[in-house]
């Protein structure tokens, strides 16, 4: 043999021994890419179920919740209405016992009577209007200040 050829065996089984070991590392790489997947896959699975079992138990507690509420209300609702009709009566029963016992002279009047209100004393009182005072006098006066009221109020 000469050295050409037993160059060319020697290229051609590391040549091989590279397609064999690439060969098997695609294998192992396709054997960790299925059992990622497999387990990717049972992991997204047990999140699921987990995620809807408690779902359902926050589902059941809140349902829990509401009956009580519902029972405790109608607790309150069934005792104001056993509670009404007694106390309406025990209401009524004090009323006409009450009714009956007084008496009309006993009771306070309607309305005190109005105050009577004195006369101003002489020295309170308004002089009469002397004898040279006209209403004339008194209307003119009257017109004069409306006429400086308005003339104050009105705009410029």
């Amino acid at each position: 043999m000469t050295p050409g050829k037993a160059l060319t065996y020697l290229i051609a089984v590391f040549a091989l021994i590279g397609l064999c070991g690439a060969a098997l590392y695609a294998a192992y790489n396709h054997g960790v890419t299925v059992t990622n997947a497999a387990r990717d896959a049972e992991w997204s699975q047990a999140v699921a179920t987990q995620k809807s079992e408690l779902a359902r138990a926050v589902q059941a507690v809140r349902d829990e919740e509401q009956r009580l509420q519902r029972e405790a209300n109608q607790v309150g609702i069934d005792a104001r209405e056993k509670t009404l009709l007694p106390m309406l009566m025990a209401a009524a029963l004090t009323l006409l016992a009450t009714g009956c016992t007084l008496r009309p002279e006993s009771l306070p009047p309607a309305l005190p009577p109005a105050p009577l209100i004195p006369a101003l004393p002489t020295e309170a009182r308004q002089p009469r209007a002397p004898p040279w005072s006209s209403p004339n006098c008194s209307s003119a006066l009257m017109r004069e200040r409306e006429s400086s009221q308005r003339l104050m109020t009105e705009p410029e």
